[in-house]
């Protein structure tokens, strides 16, 4: 028989399709669109078939794929639907090119072939989806440029994806529902991309980039491990379904506003996209089923990103959304009418911050089954429709911040109700007809009525024999509590009872209560003993909370808590208890214990680490324990998940544990709060202590901590948020060290009031008073003033409470203490006179050398064949001191006779002839200096010849002045160089000095430094004018060049490094002012202007920076001349 098209397909052709075991020459076969059903022939052995159609509709079974290996010519094999081929997928001939391969919803097993013929150049279709294939996938790099769809959704496959080379004609790729892990390559997606699926796999890492990809239809890639955020185009008009559910996804979410299909959209499990929600298309009304944003941080109005066509009253009745879920979001407004939307199945928004009232309707969605508003800001009244409703199970009000005011009949409305909660001020009497009675619910089984104002006793019998669930905390009920309760309810799992006005014991009977989980009866007025019944709960009983009653002590109680060794959670604060609860050594799944509030006077029992080594939570705050923590509580083998721990109020001390220890981290490494007020804590923190990485919340206010506060306290982490360290006994100064960028980015609250600091505030705090959230109150302490110039802008800087603004200042002022030294010498010779300036004149005159004896200036002479006489006049200042009672610390100060004017400062120094030498010394205040004095005058003019004269020298503690002349071009240079041999602080007209008790941030210098002189140069044609007051000053530096890194200081500080100063001049960053002067440069000097700079040594260097100097700053640097 010679066929080469068989083409029966799309007829209603049943049984089993047509014999062509004769055939020779058949090239197409397209059973398409029949009803054939069993065994499927074989093929003839042909070798010019190149298309098998056999899907949509056949029922072909109990057989596997046709042997086509003989078929080179092979293009298309479409063997999809409902047949139910099996067996693996057969090989192809070596020189087939297949164009189309379709074999989805089959029972293929095995691997799919990566042969060449199959995934070649002219692949184009390839569906295997919905079987049961395993292995890995196939490279698709040879396909990579022809493929069009492909889709393995379905199988067994496992690995990764090997891709990582561009597929611009891809169109649809999924990948769904198989066992595939790891990332995906870096990969743009094509701009023609209609459908990417990748869910329910286990990939990692970011999503492919779909930036290119504005055509995009259906995005999932739901119930993987992805991260980061999603790269979407920005215009995505042919949206349909976006999912991306249960992966750790963050970022904003897509924008969608160009969506006017939108059909489906979940990002909820697991993500946390934040920012805005983006409103949605305005016709998207009339597509969308179902948008769950649960529990996502994002924000905006509801009303807003809905639009007003989810309210509009004419466009209502083509709503087309079915469920709305946005519980846990954090959204405002009010609520959509959503009670006319006519296909709502379920809406919850739950959680947010929703406002308003729900408006009512007389009908309801016909399918309603869920409507969740519960804890919103909601009021009004309750609604309900006119008729009963029966298809409503779930009505979820409840909410302490609802004021709901005015309720139906309820249980009559809606009579199939199973899960009821209700929030509100009601003032009223129990609805005892929703739960007791004909009328009442009859499959309830959860309910919750907190904060209700109920007034009357708790119902009995409860007509729901279902419930598992019972919560009527926060109300007024009153009366003994039912001791029946088991004979009605005896599937109850939790009972909330809390803050009632009940009386009387705990019934004994509840113990028949056997799949009871959780009972909290706090704050209910209970009292007498516990029931050692309750023992018999020990199998379900997680949690217990008997808080702020009047219990007493029994004789069992230690037997009821060593046999309740289920018990997650215990509070028993509040109570009259007077021992210590004694657990077993199988109580270690507690993991919270309150015990606070019940007077017991003991020890800290050891025996904790063993028997509750699972504890994360405990409170034993406002009790009378005493003595130390036990040190077999700390450490790997202790209490190590302990996460929060209370012991304020008591009388606790540091004998084992200190509190550096335990706020480092040392004693509980998993430890995130800790409040140890109200104890008896003292000694001094470490200087080298920094707050442990995990702690979030400190309290360590009330004891006798003593000492300074560590500069590196604060850790650069981002946990911490509250240290409290207030009415202690710090003293010294506040830490510089808490101000560095990026140290403790969180904290919000910083409580250091009322202990014994004294100084000013930092200047580089700026870092933590620029937080909008931050909040320090510094007030009873000794600060003082002014506030500095960098954090006036904030405006409050922890002195609000006390209503303090640092008017008593850090640094004192006083008058200058003049003394004039003259020297003279004298030699026989010619008389000759240079002249430069009216400020410097020289004269040689006299016979004979003659040297005066000066009382405070050491002189060491020489002579010259042409006598020189010259003189010196200068200023000597008193060092600056602090206005407090405790010790200063002097350091040496020395300032050269200046002139003063109005916005400007000139110092003048005034070289003269005398026959004589002599030293005066007027005021009457004493100079305190570091360093030893020389004075030198030497000058060889035109013509004279040196030779040695007798020498006179005086040691003094004064700094060494010197004073030379150098012969420049037949005119003197007289230059005034100050060379201090400490780091002294020295100021024209003021001198600022760092307080005794403060610390500087800057690494401490060595006392053998060595010395780098900064001078001040006057030349014979003008005197140095400093015109700005606020902007100008001079540095003198000290440097040791194997101790001090200028790389390691803090940026706030005033820098001063060492440098070329041809290569690497004087610059000005910020607050950083530095002075270069040999090698090694530190990071990123900057100064706007600096005069005088020779080209090897920095001789004097007048810095004008971009801002007021703030003379907190200045405490800083090394050593300073400020002219101001």
């Amino acid at each position: 028989m010679n066929v080469v098209v068989l083409a029966i397909d799309h007829n209603q052709c049943t049984g089993a399709h047509p014999d062509w075991s004769g055939t020779t020459s058949l090239s197409i076969i397209n059973l398409q669109g029949n009803l054939f059903t069993g065994s499927f022939l074989p093929l003839p052995v042909v070798s010019s078939l190149t298309i098998l159609r056999i899907d949509l509709g056949n029922r072909f079974t109990d057989s596997s794929l046709p042997n086509w290996a003989t078929s080179p010519l092979l293009q298309e094999v479409s063997a999809s639907g409902g047949n139910r081929f099996s067996g693996s997928i057969p090989p192809f001939h070596a020189s087939a090119s297949i164009q189309i391969f379709q074999v989805a919803n089959n029972l293929l097993s095995g691997t799919i072939p990566s042969s060449s013929s199959l995934l070649g150049s002219r692949l184009q279709y390839f569906d295997v989806s919905s079987n049961r294939l395993t292995g890995s996938v196939p490279s698709l790099a040879d396909c990579a440029a022809s493929l069009v769809q492909f889709n393995i959704s379905s199988n067994s496959l496992s690995g990764t994806l090997r891709l990582g080379v561009p597929l611009p004609s891809l169109q649809i790729f999924d990948v769904s529902s198989n066992q595939l892990s790891g990332s995906i390559p870096p990969w743009n997606t094509s701009a023609g991309l209609l459908r990417l699926k990748l869910s329910a796999n286990t990939f990692t890492g970011s999503l492919p980039s779909m930036n290119l990809s504005n055509a995009l239809i259906e995005l999932n890639v739901s119930f993987n491990r992805f991260t980061d955020v999603m790269q979407l185009n920005n215009s995505l008009p042919a949206l349909q379904i976006i999912d991306a559910a249960c992966n750790s996804l963050s970022g904003s979410l897509p924008q969608w506003g160009a969506s006017s299909g939108l059909a489906f959209v979940n990002m909820s499990c697991g993500n946390k996209f934040n920012g805005t929600v983006p409103a949605l298309h305005a016709n998207v009304y009339r597509s969308l089923r179902a948008l769950d944003l649960s529990d996502q941080p994002v924000t905006g109005t509801l009303s807003t990103f809905l639009g007003t066509s989810f309210s509009s009253a004419s466009l209502l009745p083509n709503v087309t959304m079915q469920n709305l879920s946005l519980g846990g979001a954090q959204l405002s407004g009010s609520l959509p009418l959503f009670l006319k939307w006519p296909l709502l199945l379920a809406i919850n928004v739950s959680g947010n911050k929703l406002t308003g009232s729900i408006t009512t309707s007389t009908t309801f969605p016909a399918g309603l089954v869920v409507v969740d508003l519960s804890n919103n800001a909601l009021q009004g009244s309750v609604p309900a429709p006119t008729l009963a409703f029966t298809t409503m199970n779930v009505l979820l009000l409840g909410g302490d911040s609802h004021t709901f005011s005015a309720m139906p009949a309820l249980s009559t409305k809606f009579p199939n109700l199973t899960r009821f909660s209700l929030s509100g001020s009601f003032s009223t009497v129990f609805p005892y007809a929703w739960f007791v009675g004909s009328l009442a619910w009859m499959n309830l089984t959860t309910v919750s009525l907190r904060k209700c104002g109920f007034t009357g006793t708790f119902p009995k019998p409860l007509a729901s024999t279902q419930l598992t669930l019972i919560d009527f905390s926060r109300n007024q009920l009153s009366g003994t509590l039912p001791a029946d309760l088991a004979s009605y309810v005896p599937l109850l799992t939790t009972l909330t009872l809390g803050t009632n006005s009940f009386n009387g014991a705990l019934p004994s009977t509840w113990s028949s209560l056997t799949n009871l989980v959780r009972l909290d009866v706090s704050s209910c007025g209970l009292s007498g003993t516990l029931p050692l019944s309750l023992s018999s709960l020990y199998r379900t009983l997680t949690a217990i909370t008997l808080a702020g009653n009047s219990f007493v002590p029994s004789s069992t109680d230690n037997t009821l808590w060593a046999t309740l060794t289920n018990l997650a959670q215990l509070d028993i604060s509040n109570n009259n208890f007077s021992s210590l609860p004694s657990f077993g050594s199988s109580s270690t799944k507690l993991r919270l214990l309150n015990l606070s509030g019940n007077g017991i006077m003991s020890t800290l029992p050891a025996s904790w680490s063993t028997s509750l080594s699972g504890l994360l939570s405990l409170n034993l705050s406002n009790s009378q324990f005493y003595g130390g923590i036990p040190v077999t509580w700390g450490g790997s083998s202790g209490l190590n998940a302990l996460t929060d721990l209370d012991l304020s109020n008591n009388n606790i001390d540091n004998s084992t544990w200190s509190v550096s220890q335990l706020i480092a981290g040392s004693v509980f490494a998993a430890l995130r709060t800790v409040r140890l007020q109200r104890n008896n804590f003292s000694g001094s923190l470490n200087a080298n202590l920094t707050i442990g990485p995990n702690l979030q919340q400190i309290d360590v206010s009330s004891n006798q901590l003593t000492g300074r506060l560590p500069q590196f306290l604060l850790p650069k982490t981002s946990t911490l948020t509250s240290l409290q360290l207030q009415n202690n006994r710090f003293d010294g100064s506040l830490p510089k060290g808490w101000g560095i960028p990026g140290v403790a980015p969180s904290v919000q609250l910083l409580n250091l009031s009322s202990n014994l600091l004294t100084g000013p505030l930092p200047y580089n705090w700026g870092p933590l008073y620029s937080r909008s959230t931050f909040v320090t109150d510094l007030c009873g302490n000794q600060l003082c003033g002014p506030v500095p110039l960098v954090l006036q802008k904030y405006s409050s800087v922890g002195l609000s409470r006390c209503s303090l603004s640092l008017n008593v200042e850090c640094y004192t002022y006083s008058d200058p203490i003049t003394a004039s030294a003259t020297l003279s010498v004298e030699a026989t010779g010619p008389t000759a006179t240079i002249t430069g300036s009216s400020d410097v004149t020289h004269s040689n005159t006299g016979p004979s050398p003659t040297v005066t004896r000066s009382p405070l200036i050491s002189v060491s002479l020489r002579t010259f064949t042409a006598p020189v006489t010259a003189s010196l006049t200068m200023s000597l200042r008193p060092t600056a001191t602090r206005r407090t009672n405790s010790p200063s610390r002097s350091v040496g100060s020395a300032t050269i006779d200046s002139s003063r004017s109005a916005g400007s400062v000139t110092p003048t120094f005034t070289m003269s002839t005398t026959p004589s030498a002599s030293i005066t010394e007027s005021g009457t205040r004493s100079v305190t200096t570091l360093a030893t004095p020389s004075l030198t005058s030497e000058a060889t003019p035109s013509g004279a010849t040196a030779s040695p004269t007798p020498s006179l020298s005086r040691s003094l503690p004064t700094p060494t002045l010197s004073l030379t002349s150098e012969k420049t071009n037949s005119a003197m240079t007289p230059t005034v160089t100050i060379l201090p041999e400490a780091t002294p602080t020295l100021e024209l007209p003021v001198t600022a000095t760092r307080p005794s008790d403060t610390t500087s941030t800057s690494q401490t210098r060595p006392s053998n430094t060595s010395i780098l002189s900064e001078s001040v140069s006057l030349n014979t044609t003008r005197s140095r004018t400093m015109t700005d007051r606020t902007n100008s000053f001079i540095m003198s530096v000290t440097w040791s060049p194997s101790k001090w890194d200028c790389n390691a200081l803090n940026k706030s500080e005033i820098y001063v490094g060492v440098g070329n100063a041809t290569t690497a001049p004087i610059n000005n960053n910020a607050t950083r002012y530095v002075a270069v002067l040999s090698a090694s440069p530190p990071v990123n000097p900057s100064v706007l202007a600096a005069s005088n700079v020779p080209t090897t040594l920095v001789r004097n260097a007048i810095f004008t920076t971009s801002r007021p100097i703030d003379r907190h700053q200045l405490m800083d640097a090394p050593t300073v001349i400020v002219l101001n």
